[in-house]
């Protein structure tokens, strides 16, 4: 009986809403019924993503815009991206490559408190940084550059969010502005589930 009452108060501290027999019974160990999961104590980690850009469209190339997409991302307990939610399209005809995109990550998953895989969503963000910007960067459309500077830090850092102030019209790299939004979890069970493509 001990022990039953020692891992009920352990699944108790581990949860993040639980609520027992209301009363309980004299004599019997107090019944807890799990509302939500535990939050993993291991986060999970994608494998082989380094700064390599997703691909870009022909509209994105033309329009040469900064631009940004937001989702939720659903990984199981094997590490693979199982359905997700667009929190904010990219537009530019980005929409499709960024689903894309999101569903060829792969992660070590996530672990509970006693190691075992669990299935859970995170919020996962795609970057377009303007072509012309980073061909004139890099000379390639394919990688963020690398930091620059002491101490290091992006090399896009000196570029200003869009809505943040008077157009760049003296910049010789590039004119515009970076998109610098967050995701927007507001209206998040309003939005549609997209499945993970069957083979």
């Amino acid at each position: 009986m001990r022990a039953a009452v020692l891992a009920s108060s352990l699944i108790l501290a581990l949860s993040s809403v639980a609520h027992g027999d209301d009363p309980p019974m004299r004599g019997r160990p107090e019944v807890i019924h799990l509302e939500e999961p535990a939050p993993p104590v291991v986060r999970p980690k994608v494998k082989r993503y380094h700064r390599k850009l997703p691909p870009y469209s022909d509209a994105a190339i033309l329009s040469d815009v900064w631009t940004r997409a937001w989702m939720l991302i659903e990984i199981d307990e094997h590490g693979t991206v199982t359905r997700l939610k667009s929190l904010k399209a990219p537009g530019h005809d980005l929409d499709d490559i960024a689903i894309r995109e999101a569903f060829g990550l792969h992660f070590e998953p996530a672990r509970d408190a006693f190691g075992k895989p669990m299935r859970v969503w995170i919020v996962w963000g795609f970057e377009w940084p303007a072509n012309s910007w980073l061909v004139a960067t890099t000379g390639l459309s394919t990688a963020m550059p690398d930091d620059v500077g002491f101490p290091p830090r992006p090399a896009w850092l000196n570029i200003p969010c869009r809505g943040d102030g008077p157009m760049r019209l003296g910049s010789a790299l590039y004119k515009g502005y970076r998109d610098c939004s967050k995701p927007d979890t507001s209206r998040l069970d309003a939005l549609p589930w997209i499945q993970r493509p069957t083979r």
